[in-house]
């Protein structure tokens, strides 16, 4: 059976959404790590590796899909360092977990969740929590809605007979 870790990486906090071919939704929750400030970095990485391997080891993952970070000219050079070597760490992980390991722009995963993958940051990230609420995703943030539209896009990949359970018709209109 296949299962898959949809994962919206962070350095404080860390998206996580998880399920397999059979459910209807994923299970979706948040890491709070430590943060990239250079006495503590090694020690995000650290839980973030073990975390990311004790999760897909217990759930038996078969692929991890991992949000890759994404290149913004108001980002310091230190956080989008930080960002690629938490990939890393993650990637790392998934690979000594056995997993198959998709790297997926978080431009593709929109298009494919919200049919629009070019929308700024806040305006995507509110489309997003609305496609996972209409999908009755539970979700408690951002960070798990994006991991939770990284998760639909790769068990959409892995499992193409699978689908979402539908919105409802009318979902979010007003009378």
């Amino acid at each position: 059976m296949k299962y898959v870790v949809g994962m919206d990486p962070s350095t404080t906090k860390f998206g996580i959404a998880c399920g397999g071919e059979r459910d209807p939704r994923p299970r979706s929750f948040v890491w709070k790590l430590p943060g990239a400030d250079e006495h503590q970095f090694d020690r995000t990485l650290s839980i973030a590796f073990t975390s990311a391997y004790e999760l897909l080891m217990a759930t038996k993952a078969t692929d991890a899909f991992i949000e890759a970070p994404i290149i913004i000219s108001d980002r310091s050079a230190h956080t989008m360092v930080a960002l690629m070597q938490l990939c890393g760490a993650v990637r790392a992980a998934a690979t000594r977990a056995g997993c198959r390991v998709h790297m997926v722009a978080s431009s593709t995963v929109r298009k494919h969740f919200i049919q629009a993958g070019n929308l700024k940051s806040v305006e995507a990230k509110r489309a997003v929590m609305r496609r996972c609420e209409l999908l009755g995703y539970e979700i408690t943030d951002d960070n798990s809605a994006d991991a939770c539209a990284v998760w639909n896009y790769g068990i959409s990949l892995v499992c193409p007979k699978w689908s979402p359970q539908g919105t409802p018709l009318f979902a979010g209109a007003r009378t």
